[in-house]
């Protein structure tokens, strides 16, 4: 879970935004997106069952693949059930512990020091007490057998189900109502059109629509940045980033605004557009070479 949460509060500050500002966005309670993006699991101990529908939110609203990262999810929910379940177990083990403890000592003889001569001698049925350690024994064997195997597999048939469709009584003020609602409208009329080599244009959006531009470095690191109407931008960083990093920048679109994106070494990098992937040229690829890429936007939808 600390790894699920480390990626989405990587995602979030990448994006410009604070946990308040995502909570406001999301409806999401401040305390819940702390608590996930921190991994921390017993925040949510009471209601386990409705992890994943947090999580899904969340990534959804940060335009992030929830199912990437579902079976991710689903280990630490099962780790974190199992050890729950290890805890009550020793609880249990020494809690029979200290009864055995007390059974022996009352088996043991005692002598009274105020009368040396009068000896008493207790007792006891041997084979009772061997057969009620047995007894405990067994139930203690049946009840781990219970909590490692069997409840951890009825749990997450129940989670499965229960991410599909949400029960009413879990519906808050503070919380969402629908986990698949998109933050965002989707605009399924955007087109991308290559003009020259280097140029392209954008169209079939609307006025002030968030357009997310996404650079991707699967080979090697290289020095990114990008201008809006020829000024250079701060959010994210203009500079170098590793290989497998990504550099997102997102717009309000306009009608005639001009985004530039730099990439200072083109060994196969990623470029997509709300999702849309762009054509790099093959003889930029090959080069290797440096080069901006430029996307004008051109007419706004109704």
């Amino acid at each position: 879970m600390k790894e699920i949460g480390q990626i989405l509060k990587a995602r979030r500050e990448e994006l410009g935004y604070s946990l308040s500002k995502m909570s406001e966005r999301t409806k999401v309670p401040l305390a819940k997106l702390n608590a996930i993006e921190e991994g921390n699991m017993a925040y949510f101990k009471d209601e386990l069952t409705y992890v994943k529908f947090y999580v899904r939110y969340y990534f959804n609203s940060l335009h992030l693949n929830y199912e990437d990262y579902k079976e991710l999810l689903s280990a630490s929910l099962d780790d974190y059930t199992q050890t729950s379940s290890l805890k009550k177990i020793e609880e249990i083990n020494e809690s029979n512990a200290r009864v055995k403890s007390r059974v022996q000592n009352l088996s043991s003889p005692k002598t009274k020091t105020e009368k040396p001569k009068v000896k008493k001698k207790v007792k006891v049925d041997i084979g009772f007490v061997s057969m009620f350690v047995i007894s405990v024994l067994i139930v203690l064997a049946l009840i781990y057998v219970f909590l490692s195997s069997v409840l951890p597999m009825i749990s997450k048939n129940i989670d499965d189900n229960k991410v599909i469709v949400v029960p009413d009584p879990i519906v808050h003020e503070d919380d969402p109502v629908d986990p698949d609602d998109p933050v965002d409208p989707v605009v399924i009329e955007l087109t991308l059109t290559s003009t020259g080599t280097i140029n392209y244009e954008i169209t079939g959006f609307k006025a002030d629509q968030d357009i997310t531009f996404i650079i991707e470095l699967p080979n090697s690191k290289s020095w990114l940045s990008s201008k809006v109407d020829g000024v250079s931008t701060i959010n994210p960083a203009r500079g170098y980033y590793e290989k497998g990093d990504t550099y997102t920048k997102i717009v309000k679109a306009t009608d005639g605004m001009l985004v530039e994106l730099y990439i200072g070494y083109l060994a196969s990098p990623k470029i997509t557009v709300n999702g849309i992937e762009v054509r790099i040229d093959d003889s930029l690829v090959a080069s290797k070479n440096k080069s901006s890429f430029y996307f004008t936007f051109k007419g706004t939808t109704q």
